[in-house]
């Protein structure tokens, strides 16, 4: 009898707590909908919001080599080695970025280097 009685006190918590499951809280559908739209609308700022150490190294690039007209500052159609010097970057690369080793950059060869150095590392 001590066992049918056991039996029938756990059978009642079991079925009281079921009832009890079954009734969904208050407002619940509206406090999931709030954080479904947050969670998007959290997504959705961090998918359009662009990457810190990306836009400052490509910033930081495009900076370093100017449009080709900004550093010929005599409008001679080259850049000299004294034109090159307001940029440092391009004036410890001079000779690199020279290739034909004529002691001035024509624009082919500033904006071959230009668009080397620009280009994404992979």
């Amino acid at each position: 009898m001590n066992a049918s009685i056991k039996v029938l006190v756990l059978g009642t918590i079991l079925a009281g707590a079921a009832a009890f499951a079954d009734d969904p809280p208050a407002n619940t559908t509206d406090t999931a909908a709030k954080d479904q739209t947050a969670a998007k609308d959290q997504t959705t700022a961090q998918d359009q919001a662009p990457a810190k150490d990306e836009t400052t190294a490509k910033d930081q690039t495009a900076n370093a080599w100017p449009d080709f007209s900004a550093l010929d500052k005599n409008g001679d159609g080259f850049i000299s080695k004294d034109e090159a010097k307001a940029q440092s970057l391009l004036a410890s690369r001079f000779q690199e970025v020279d290739r034909d080793s004529d002691g001035k950059l024509s624009a082919a060869e500033y904006n071959g280097a230009r668009k080397h150095m620009m280009a994404p590392n992979p």
